[in-house]
């Protein structure tokens, strides 16, 4: 999550919207764990669903984060 930082240390976006995406990861992760204790997905649809387009989201944005930074490495000018 803090690949977007520049060397002199600076942030492109802010640390309240890491930390938030940070407990955001952590939290549906957790639930995940909990709805794999022995409920069955058919009983926790909704729960299932909002997770997987949260985890969906967060794989777009490490994508994104990706070609950013590769970009970034290849058009550097000596």
């Amino acid at each position: 999550m803090r690949a977007l930082y520049s060397p002199s240390g600076s942030s492109s976006s802010s640390p309240a919207a890491l930390t938030l995406h940070l407990f955001a990861d952590l939290g549906f992760l957790a639930l995940q764990v909990i709805l794999a204790l022995g409920n069955r997905p058919k009983a926790e649809k909704r729960a299932y669903t909002i997770s997987i387009a949260v985890f969906a989201f967060f794989s777009l944005y490490l994508i994104v984060c990706t070609v950013v930074l590769t970009v970034k490495a290849f058009c550097v000018r000596p």
